[in-house]
């Protein structure tokens, strides 16, 4: 007498949930899960986002699909696995996500949060733009500010900001954003950084 071998359905597993700003991009992780049997696996995502959204999967095949948050709400992704044989449960994942905030004035320099990106849980990588007010007197040519963080917590990560010109009594927004790494369970103290000019 022989005894056929039971295929066990495989086990789909979307990764934890995320908390993100609106121009995210948000990536999925299916590699969590798995089969029993050893099997290969095929991946099936699909996304359901808040109303008004036309956020789309890059992939609805891959382990690691992703896609751009582009409204405020809840995002809830539901991956189901195949062993080539018998479909997994579907499991889901929620991603919230909030609009990015405006975080004033530090001093004579303005600082906006323009985008952010998760580097690993619960560290963020955060871009900013910045406004560089002329009080000098004089006009400012091609001006180049270094920054610096006088703490490992904000960690600068692109610490060269370009202005161009700036007149005398004037402002100028920069070229380009600084960015900077932080622990989100942590207050963000902004005084912690340095400017020089190059």
């Amino acid at each position: 007498m022989t005894v056929d071998d039971v295929n066990e359905a495989p086990v789909s597993d979307p990764g934890p949930d995320q908390s993100v700003f609106v121009g995210d991009m948000v990536t999925l992780d299916g590699s969590g899960s798995s089969d029993v049997d050893g099997d290969v696996l095929s991946f099936f995502w699909s996304l359901t986002p808040p109303s008004g959204s036309s956020a789309t999967l890059s992939d609805a095949t891959l382990v690691n699909p992703t896609f751009e948050v582009d409204l405020p709400g809840t995002y809830v992704a539901q991956l189901i696995v195949n062993d080539s044989e018998v479909d997994s449960a579907p499991a889901t994942v929620t991603i919230v996500a909030v609009e990015a905030e405006e975080l004033g004035y530090i001093d004579e320099t303005s600082y906006r949060l323009i985008s952010t990106r998760r580097a690993s849980y619960p560290y963020y990588n955060y871009a900013y733009d910045v406004v560089f007010v002329n009080t000098s007197g004089f006009d400012i040519d091609n001006l180049v500010l270094q920054l610096t963080s006088t703490e490992p917590d904000p960690m600068i990560l692109e610490g060269t900001v370009k202005f161009g010109f700036v007149p005398a009594g004037g402002s100028a927004r920069s070229q380009n954003s600084f960015v900077l790494q932080h622990n989100r369970r942590l207050p963000l103290n902004l005084s912690l950084l340095n400017w020089e000019i190059e």
